[in-house]
C-alpha cells in the first residue's frame, strides 16, 4: 500500500508541473508524462518514505494551509443554479473563497428547473468539468463510473481531504453509506442532522383547545381519541357553532402530512418507506401485519366518528394551508395535524401562529407499544464527483474538502464576513453555548441573494454548533424544530434502513424501483379504502395476497440484499 501511494503522489507531482486542471488530449503532452511517469517509476523506492510521511503528515497532524495554489490554477465546476442565487460568477462567497484559495473557478450553472436535463446532456456529450458539485444518486454514480466519467475518492480522501478523514473516522458509518459494491467511494457528501430529521411524521395539537379543555397533550391512543371527540363536540373556537371543528385534517401531498406513519406506530413497526428489519436482519413489509390491520380498525372507528377529516386523503398542500391558517380565532377549525413540523403548513402570515401547534409524542397503543421509528442519520445525500479529466485531483478535493468543515458550514449558512453577513450576539443558542449567531441577510428559497451558495453546491456536514447555533427563541421555527424532536428521542427504535444503497444489477435495480412503485401506491389507496370504509377490513387476508401478487415477497428479498446490515452502530438514541 504505500509503495502504490508513493507512486500516485510521484506520478501526481509529475504530471501537475506539466498541465493545468482543464483535460488538455494533447499528443506530444501524452508523451511526455508517459516518459516522465516511467521516470517516477523508476526512482519509486527512493520517494517512498518521503511522499508516505508527507501524507501523513497533510492528513493527520498538519492540516493543509492556503492558497491551495499559485500558479493560476483553474477548476471548472457544473452546479445547480438556484433561482434563490443570482449569480456563481460574482457571488460573494465564489471571490472570497478564490482569493484565499488561489484556484479560480469556471462554474458551468444549470438551471434549477433544467437541471437533470441539463446534467445528462453534460454528461453524455463527454464535455466534462473537473467536479459535479450536486446532488448525486447511487444509481447516477454507478452509471457514471461504468462510463469512466467519475474517480474513486478513497487514497484522495484519505491522503489529501483532512476534514473528510477525520469526519469518516468518527463517523464510520458515512463510509458505509458511501462505499458502492466495488468498495470505492465515489463521492462526499450532504448531511442535515437536524434531530427533527430523524422522525419526520409528527403529530401537532391546538395547544389553546387544549387550555381550554383543561388537559395535557394526550400519550395514549384512548386519550387521543378523547380529545378530538372533545374537538368534535364542543365550541373550541368561539364562535357559537359547535359544528365545524375538525378534530384531525391534514393532506398527504406535506411533507410528513400522511397520517398513517404516525396512526400506527402504536399497532405495528414501520418505517418511512413501510417496511423494516426486526433485530434479526429478516425484513418485513408493515402493510402486511397483523399490527397494520388493528390500526387500520382504529382508523376506520375514528374515520366513522367523524375524528378524522375525509378531506385529508383528497386535498393538496396548499388547499389544507388555507384551511389552517385561520384570518381569526373564530375561524380557526382544525384540532391537530400530522407535518415534518409546524412550518410546512403554517406560514406565520396570519392569524395562525407555528407555535400555536405544539408536538404530541408518539402514542401508546393497547399493548404498551410506544415507538418513533428512525433510520438513525437524518437527510444524508452523495454530493460532489471527481471527474476522469481533472488533471489536479489533489486540489479538487482539498478544495471541496474545506466545506466539510465547522468554518465551512458556518459560511454557507450566514455568510463569509462577519460584522457584514451576519454578527455573533450575547443570546444564548438553542445548541446551549451562550451567544449566538444572527444573520443580516435574508436567506430563504423564495429570495434572490448573490451572498453565500446556500445548501445545494459543496459538501456539507452538519455541525451541531452551528446547526443550532442559532438563538434560543421562543416561537421561532429553529426552536420549534429543536423541542418537537427532543419530544420524541426517547422512542427512536431502528428501521434497518441505510442513508443510501447500491445496486449493481442494473435490471435488478429496475426491478426493484418498479416493485417499490407499484407496492406503494396500491397500500396508499387500499390503506385509505379500509380506512374511510370504501373497502370492508374483512378482506384484510385477500389485500395481503394482493400484495404477494404484485410481487411482496421478491420485493422484500431485494430490499434484504441492498440493505444488508445498515452498519451504523445504533443504540436507540441519536447523537448530536
Amino acid at each position: 500500500m504505500k509503495k502504490s501511494v508513493a507512486f500516485l503522489l510521484s506520478l501526481i507531482l509529475v504530471i501537475t508541473s506539466l498541465l493545468g486542471c482543464g483535460g488538455s488530449n494533447d499528443s506530444s503532452v501524452t508523451e511526455t508524462s508517459q516518459a516522465e511517469a516511467s521516470q517516477a517509476e523508476a526512482s519509486q523506492a527512493e520517494s517512498e518514505e518521503s511522499a508516505q510521511t508527507q501524507a501523513d503528515d497533510e492528513t493527520v497532524t498538519k492540516l493543509y494551509e492556503w492558497p491551495l495554489a499559485e500558479d493560476g490554477t483553474e477548476l471548472t465546476i457544473f452546479t445547480k443554479l438556484l433561482t434563490s442565487i443570482e449569480d456563481f460568477d460574482t457571488n460573494k462567497t465564489t471571490l472570497w473563497y478564490e482569493e484565499q484559495t488561489g484556484v479560480h473557478i469556471n462554474w458551468i450553472q444549470a438551471p434549477e428547473a433544467e437541471f437533470t436535463t441539463q446534467l445528462n446532456l453534460n454528461i453524455t456529450g463527454g464535455e466534462w468539468p473537473d467536479i459535479y458539485a450536486a446532488n448525486l444518486s447511487t444509481t447516477e454514480l454507478m452509471s457514471m463510473r461504468n462510463g469512466g466519467v467519475i474517480i474513486p475518492l478513497n487514497d484522495l480522501i484519505d491522503t489529501y481531504a483532512y476534514y473528510a478523514h477525520q469526519i469518516l473516522e468518527e463517523h464510520p458509518e458515512y463510509r458505509d453509506y458511501l462505499t458502492a459494491p466495488d468498495g470505492n467511494m465515489y463521492s462526499l457528501w450532504y448531511n442535515d442532522t437536524g434531530k427533527h430529521m430523524y422522525y419526520t411524521r409528527k403529530m401537532f395539537v391546538k395547544q389553546s383547545w387544549l387550555d381550554q379543555l383543561g388537559i395535557e397533550a394526550p400519550t395514549t391512543t384512548q386519550e387521543f381519541e378523547d380529545m378530538r371527540i372533545a374537538f368534535r363536540d364542543n365550541d373550541m373556537n368561539g364562535n357559537g357553532d359547535t359544528t365545524d371543528e375538525v378534530p384531525f385534517m391534514s393532506s398527504f401531498k406535506a411533507w410528513g402530512g400522511s397520517p398513517f406513519c404516525y396512526f400506527i406506530c402504536p399497532f405495528q413497526m414501520t418505517s418511512g418507506d413501510g417496511i423494516y428489519a426486526d433485530e434479526d436482519g429478516t425484513w418485513h413489509l408493515a402493510a402486511a401485519e397483523d399490527g397494520y390491520k388493528e390500526a387500520l380498525t382504529w382508523m376506520n372507528h375514528l374515520f366513522e366518528e367523524g375524528l378524522i377529516a375525509e378531506e385529508t386523503f383528497t386535498q393538496d398542500k396548499n388547499q389544507f394551508k388555507a384551511i389552517i391558517n385561520a384570518s381569526s380565532e373564530e375561524e380557526a377549525i382544525v384540532g391537530c395535524f400530522t407535518a415534518a413540523y409546524q412550518g410546512e403548513v403554517i406560514n406565520n402570515a396570519s392569524y395562525t401562529q407555528q407555535a400555536d401547534y405544539v408536538p404530541v409524542e408518539p402514542l401508546e397503543g393497547p399493548s404498551g407499544q410506544k415507538i418513533a421509528p428512525s433510520s438513525g442519520y437524518g437527510d444524508f445525500k452523495a454530493r460532489c464527483a471527481i471527474t476522469s479529466v481533472c488533471e489536479n485531483p489533489k486540489i479538487a478535493i482539498q478544495w471541496l474538502d474545506f466545506w466539510l468543515s465547522q468554518d465551512g458550514r458556518l459560511y454557507q449558512e450566514y455568510g463569509v464576513e462577519e460584522g457584514v453577513d451576519y454578527k455573533i450576539v450575547d443570546k444564548p443558542s438553542i445548541y446551549g453555548s451562550p451567544t449566538s449567531y444572527e444573520r443580516l441577510f435574508e436567506l430563504s428559497q423564495s429570495t434572490l441573494q448573490n451572498i453565500v451558495w446556500y445548501n445545494h453546491t459543496v459538501p456539507r456536514h452538519d455541525w451541531e454548533e452551528i446547526r443550532y447555533g442559532n438563538a434560543l427563541e421562543d416561537g421561532s421555527q429553529e426552536t420549534l424544530l429543536y423541542e418537537a424532536a427532543l419530544l420524541y428521542e426517547d422512542y427512536y427504535v431502528p428501521t434497518g434502513l441505510k442513508a443510501l444503497f447500491w445496486i449493481e444489477d442494473e435490471v435488478e435495480a429496475e426491478e426493484y424501483d418498479t416493485l417499490k412503485t407499484d407496492i406503494d401506491d396500491y397500500i396508499e389507496t387500499q390503506s385509505t379504502a379500509f380506512t374511510t370504509g370504501e373497502r370492508s377490513l374483512d378482506e384484510f387476508d385477500m389485500f395481503v395476497q394482493e400484495l404477494k401478487d404484485i410481487g411482496m415477497d421478491r420485493y422484500l428479498e431485494l430490499a434484504s440484499k441492498f440493505y444488508g446490515n445498515s452498519g451504523v452502530d445504533y443504540d436507540g438514541t441519536i447523537a448530536g
